[in-house]
């Protein structure tokens, strides 16, 4: 199983013009990360821009978001990573 961690990016810390996120794997070690820029440091990402961002990394979302603070979480899946191999 897999889940998103989504929190100010550290870069940032002054600014929080962007959201670092993070797909963990069942251990919590982070195999996939990017970051999305906020349109306002005090307005949260909508819940539609998180999933895009899940989009762009192949993944989706399949419970709900959780917030802590400035932080969301969530149980994400893969999308389109079957076990057979490509053709080519």
């Amino acid at each position: 199983m897999f889940s998103v961690h989504a929190y100010p990016s550290p870069a940032d810390a002054l600014e929080g013009q962007s959201l670092a996120f993070e797909i963990l794997d069942g251990n919590g070690a982070v195999v996939l990360d990017d970051y999305e820029v906020c349109d306002h440091p005090e307005v949260p990402l909508t819940q539609e821009r998180r999933d895009a961002v899940l989009a762009r990394l192949q993944y989706r979302r399949i419970g709900p978001w959780t917030q802590d603070g400035a932080s969301f979480d969530a149980p994400v899946e893969p999308v389109g990573r079957s076990g057979a191999a490509a053709s080519g």
